[in-house]
């Protein structure tokens, strides 16, 4: 049986990595005086499962075997792909959509 704990430690800090990332437009929001907080609730989200991840595999083996690395690989790229489109799910971005929509523009 192989120990995951590794791939899952890592993947802890990458979303710790992301979370912390999407502070920066949170700053440019702030320059701007723009109020919007999909990316507070997204950069909290993200914050919170990098936490737990790392947490819960802190006694982990430090050595990735091969399936490990390619599962590492794809689950970075996925975990990053749906954390990171949380901003736009959290956006009022639809209502755009459905404008440019209407006025046949998309």
């Amino acid at each position: 049986m192989t120990n995951y704990k590794t791939v899952f430690f890592t993947l802890g800090v990458l979303q710790i990595i992301l979370g912390i990332s999407m502070l920066i437009p949170i700053l440019t929001q702030v320059v701007y005086s723009e109020v919007d907080s999909s990316f507070i609730g997204a950069s909290i989200i993200s914050i919170i499962f990098g936490v737990l991840f790392f947490l819960s595999n802190l006694n982990h083996d430090k050595k990735l075997s091969l399936q490990q690395a390619f599962l590492l690989t794809a689950l970075s790229w996925l975990s990053i792909a749906i954390f990171g489109s949380l901003p736009f799910i959290f956006s009022s971005l639809e209502l755009v959509c459905r404008a440019l929509l209407l006025r046949g523009q998309l």
